[in-house]
């Protein structure tokens, strides 16, 4: 009975210093992370213009992006290999929810499902789709590049482009050019850099976003061009060698409709934000990030990580990077995410 009694009193003992250390950490300001920062609300249309944004801006330009031509000086005799074509597409994220996902069979509507069905209905024949970006649910995409290889000859691209389109513009996908390319091509490994933007629109309540972005700013600059461990800041398992990533641009910038647009802006996008944007979230955040790799949910992880290590006093992104641990950092929400573009 005395030890029954010494135990509990050790226990009760045990848990008063245990909320007095929660205590003390819930009131020091430059240690408390949530798991989602404050700017994310649980207003359902927070992120409503950022999907209209996206469907609406012109996609970027893409002069530089070089894609392999096809040898047609030699033709080696024998059987016909596979000839390799080259596709860019756009689409709204919310048409898709179950992401880009590699797994056909998967029920609901997925961006590889709704392409690869497309493409092997008018070659009739099985394809295998690679991709420059594998998108999240609720992820958009301007100018995402796809490949895939068949036997079957596409007389006329122009045709096949149009018939494409009539099939994936009413699903939400809209198919920009279609091209015979080098054999050798495969959009997944032959594109050296890869393009987002993140835009988070903010309540009308919060009148610090233009220093917000600064403070955010410093934390990026503080990690661009570094060839970094972004495995804190991933999700699943890692099917390559590491997870080492460089980024090699790293923006954010303010934006609520009274500021010429800032040079990390998509070209449209002062004309095109006023007219989706609601009298609740005028304002907004633009993220840019260019890297030579992705890793699983790490632009979302790193969007919420960098908003909170941005506006905490002693706040040290790089620091949290270097942690690597992936019970901190939470994805930001998919919808204000869009795969702007491929660099091969």
């Amino acid at each position: 009975m005395v030890q029954t009694v010494q135990l509990h009193r050790i226990a009760e003992r045990l848990m008063t210093i245990l909320a007095l250390l929660m205590l003390h950490l819930a009131s020091s300001s430059d240690k408390v992370r949530l798991s989602q920062h404050e700017l994310f609300t649980a207003d359902p249309e927070q992120f409503s213009p950022a999907a209209q944004l996206f469907e609406r801006l012109d996609p970027p330009d893409l002069k530089d992006l070089h894609l392999p031509v096809v040898d047609s000086s030699f033709s080696a005799p024998g059987k016909k290999k596979k000839d390799t074509y080259a596709i860019i597409v756009s689409y709204n994220g919310l048409f898709f929810p179950g992401g880009y996902h590699p797994n056909p069979s998967i029920t609901v509507p997925t961006v590889r499902g709704t392409l690869g069905r497309e493409v092997e209905r008018l070659l009739e024949s099985d394809v295998s789709l690679s991709t420059a970006g594998r998108t999240d649910a609720g992820v958009s995409a301007k100018a995402v590049l796809f490949s895939f290889k068949t036997y079957q000859d596409i007389d006329s691209i122009e045709a096949f482009l149009g018939k494409l389109n009539d099939a994936c513009t009413p699903q939400g996908m809209t198919i920009h050019s279609v091209e015979l390319v080098d054999k050798s091509f495969h959009a997944t490994f032959s594109t050296k850099s890869r393009e987002y933007i993140y835009v988070l629109p903010v309540h009308r309540s919060f009148q610090s976003g233009a220093q917000v972005a600064r403070a955010v700013q410093n934390q990026l600059d503080q990690v661009v061009g570094e060839e970094l461990d972004f495995f804190g800041m991933s999700k699943g398992k890692i099917e390559t060698i590491d997870s080492l990533c460089t980024l090699q641009t790293a923006t954010c910038c303010w934006f609520d409709g009274s500021m010429a647009a800032s040079e990390n802006l998509p070209f449209t996008f002062a004309e095109v934000w006023p007219t989706v944007t609601t009298p609740e979230f005028p304002g907004c955040l633009v993220f840019r990030f260019k890297a030579n790799r992705f890793l699983k949910r790490m632009v979302r992880k790193m969007i919420n990580s960098v908003l909170q290590e941005a506006t905490l006093p002693k706040g040290c992104w790089r620091d949290r990077i270097m942690a690597k641990e992936r019970g901190d950092n939470h994805p930001a929400p998919g919808e204000g995410l869009c795969f702007w573009r491929a660099y091969v």
